[in-house]
C-alpha cells in the first residue's frame, strides 16, 4: 500500500490514464504481422534499387508480364526508409520505428483533443477509436500519412489559438514535400488548411489570415509537384482509380467487407462510431453552432463519408475521431443546461474508459487484451523462400496476387513475378482476360500456361478469392504438377519436366495429402 501511495502522489490520475492508454497502444502496434501476404518486401526491395542504382522504379519492373508498364510509384520515399531501417536494425529496429511513429501520432492528435475540449473527453473518445487504430497498423507508407496529418493538425491548431505566429505554418512547404514522396494521402494537408480557411472566414472574417491560407493552400499544391513525376504526381490520387479493376477487400466499401467477414467486430464498431460522429454532427446543427464547429464538421463529413465508401480510410477516421469528435462532443455538452449531472456522466463515462484500458491488462479474453498478442516481431517466414533458393528452382513462375511482394524481396532478381499485389500497376485487361480466367477455368490456364511455359507454382495457400482454392485443388490433382513444398502460408508445385526431376523425386508430396481444408488450413 505504501508503494501504490507514493505512486499516487507522484503520478496524477491523468497520467497514470495517459500512460496506460500508450502501453496497450504501444503492445497492439508491436504485435507480430505476417510478412508473406504484406507490402512491405516490395518496399524494401524499391528502397535497395534506388540506394544501390540511384533510380527510382517507375515501370512494372519486378514482373515479367508486363514489365515496360508505366507505374507511379507514390511511395518510393518509404521503400527508401524501411530498406534503411532494415539493413541496419533488421526487421526490429523497423518494427520500433513503426511503433514511435504511431505513438507520437496519438499523443498529438490526443493533445490536440484535450485542447479542443478536456482530458477526460478525450481520453474517452481515445479509447472508442482504438479498434480503428490498431486495424491496419503493419508497417505501411500510410503510417507517415497519421503522423503528417497530426503534426498538421496540431500546428493549425497552435496557431488558430495564437500559441504560435502563423509563419510557423511555411515549414508545411517542406513537410509537404517529403509527404508526397512517402505516401499518397498527401493530398489531406491542403484539405486540412483549406478547413482552416472556411473556418477564418466564417468565424472571424479576418481577410488577411483568409489570403494567408489561401497561400498556404497554393504552397502546398505547388510544392505537391516535386516528386519524381511532377505534375502527373501530385495527380496521382485523382487518377489511382482509373485502371482498378482488380477488387481487393481494403478498398471495398464498408458494408461489403462487413457483410464478407461478419466476424470482424471493428467494422460493427466502426459504423458505431460514424454513427455517434454524424449524430453530433445533426446535433451541431439543431442547436445552430455548425458555424462554430465547422472544422470538426467538415472532416468528419469528409472522413466518415471516404471511410464508408474505402474501408482503408478507417484508421484516418478513427484518428480523426478523436479531436474532432471530442471537439463536437464538449460543444453540445456546454448547450446542456444542467451542468452537474454533465460532469457527473463525464466522469462515469472517464472511469469506465480507464475500466476498458486497465482491465485489458489482465483478461485473455477481452478483445483489447494484450495478452491475446502473442509475438512483437514480424514472421517472415523464410521456410518457402529457402526451400525454393536452395533447390535452384527456376522459372517462369505462376503465383497468386497475396504472395507477390514477398516473391519480389526474396526471389528478385533471379526471378521475376507473374503478378503482385498492385492492381493500378496492371492493366486492366490483365486482371479480366489472363489472371482471373486462368484460375476459374482450365482452357483459360492450358492456353496461358503454353504462352508463359510456367516451371513452377508459388501460392499463398490462404487466397481467399472465390477462384483460388478451386484452382489449387485441380493443380495438385494435376498429373502434370508435383507439390512439393507446403507449410502454413504457401505451396510450391513443379512441373513434371526433366529439370524438375531430382527435387520432384526428394520432395514430391502425396496426392492423398491433401484435401480441399488441407489446402486452406
Amino acid at each position: 500500500m505504501t508503494i501504490l501511495k507514493k505512486l499516487y502522489n507522484l503520478f496524477s490520475v491523468k497520467e497514470i490514464s495517459f500512460l496506460a492508454l500508450i502501453l496497450l497502444l504501444g503492445w497492439f502496434y508491436s504485435q507480430e504481422k505476417i510478412f508473406i501476404t504484406s507490402d512491405l518486401g516490395r518496399h524494401i526491395q524499391n528502397g535497395k534499387q534506388f540506394i544501390e542504382h540511384g533510380v527510382v522504379v517507375k515501370t512494372n519492373y519486378y514482373s515479367y508480364t508486363e514489365p515496360e508498364r508505366q507505374v507511379i510509384n507514390h511511395h518510393w520515399g518509404s521503400g527508401v526508409l524501411f530498406y534503411l531501417l532494415r539493413d541496419h536494425f533488421d526487421f526490429k529496429g523497423a518494427r520500433i520505428f513503426f511503433v514511435i511513429i504511431s505513438l507520437i501520432t496519438v499523443c498529438l492528435l490526443l493533445e490536440a483533443a484535450i485542447r479542443l475540449s478536456d482530458f477526460k473527453t478525450a481520453y474517452i473518445f481515445s479509447v472508442l477509436s482504438i479498434p480503428l487504430l490498431v486495424y491496419r497498423c503493419e508497417i505501411r507508407p500510410e503510417i507517415f500519412s497519421y503522423f503528417f496529418l497530426a503534426l498538421y493538425l496540431f500546428l493549425l491548431l497552435n496557431v488558430r489559438e495564437r500559441k504560435l505566429p502563423f509563419h510557423f505554418l511555411w515549414i508545411l512547404g517542406i513537410t509537404q514535400i517529403l509527404w508526397v514522396n512517402l505516401h499518397i494521402f498527401f493530398f489531406l494537408g491542403p484539405f486540412l488548411v483549406l478547413t482552416f480557411l472556411i473556418d477564418s472566414y466564417l468565424n472571424n472574417n479576418d481577410i488577411r489570415e483568409v489570403k494567408k491560407y489561401t497561400l498556404l493552400i497554393l504552397l502546398l499544391c505547388l510544392t505537391s509537384t516535386i516528386n519524381p513525376y511532377w505534375i502527373k504526381g501530385a495527380l496521382t490520387p485523382l487518377t489511382i482509380f482509373s485502371e482498378y479493376e482488380f477488387e481487393i477487400a481494403e478498398n471495398s466499401s464498408l458494408f461489403f467487407i462487413r457483410s464478407r467477414f461478419p466476424r470482424i467486430t471493428t467494422f460493427l464498431h466502426t459504423e458505431i462510431l460514424l454513427f455517434i460522429a454524424f449524430s453530433g454532427i445533426i446535433l451541431t446543427a439543431l442547436v445552430k453552432k455548425v458555424r462554430q464547429a465547422i472544422i470538426p464538421v467538415i472532416i468528419m463529413t469528409l472522413f466518415g463519408l471516404l471511410t464508408f465508401r474505402v474501408n482503408r480510410t478507417m484508421p484516418v477516421f478513427g484518428f480523426f475521431f478523436i479531436p474532432m469528435g471530442a471537439y463536437i462532443f464538449h460543444l453540445l455538452l456546454q448547450c446542456v443546461k444542467n451542468r452537474q449531472v454533465i460532469h457527473f456522466s463525464k466522469y462515469l463515462l472517464f472511469v469506465f474508459a480507464n475500466l476498458v484500458v486497465f482491465s485489458a491488462f489482465f483478461m485473455n479474453g477481452f478483445y483489447y487484451s494484450p495478452l491475446k498478442v502473442t509475438s512483437h516481431d514480424i514472421r517472415v517466414d523464410q521456410y518457402s523462400a529457402n526451400f525454393f533458393k536452395e533447390n535452384n528452382i527456376k522459372g517462369p513462375i505462376f503465383n497468386n496476387y497475396d504472395i507477390g511482394g514477398y516473391l519480389i524481396f526474396n526471389l528478385f532478381p533471379d526471378q521475376r513475378v507473374f503478378v503482385d499485389n498492385r492492381p493500378e500497376a496492371y492493366s486492366a485487361d490483365f486482371f479480366t482476360d489472363t489472371y482471373i480466367p486462368m484460375q476459374r477455368d482450365e482452357k483459360a490456364w492450358n492456353r496461358i500456361d503454353a504462352k508463359y511455359g510456367f516451371n513452377a507454382i508459388y501460392f499463398y495457400r490462404l487466397d481467399m478469392a472465390e477462384w483460388a482454392q478451386p484452382f489449387l485443388m485441380r493443380r495438385v490433382r494435376d498429373p502434370l504438377w508435383a507439390p512439393v513444398f507446403v507449410d502454413k502460408y504457401s505451396i510450391i508445385l513443379l512441373r513434371r519436366n526433366k529439370v524438375n526431376e531430382y527435387i520432384i523425386s526428394r520432395y514430391e508430396l502425396p496426392s492423398a495429402f491433401f484435401s480441399s481444408s488441407k489446402v486452406t488450413k
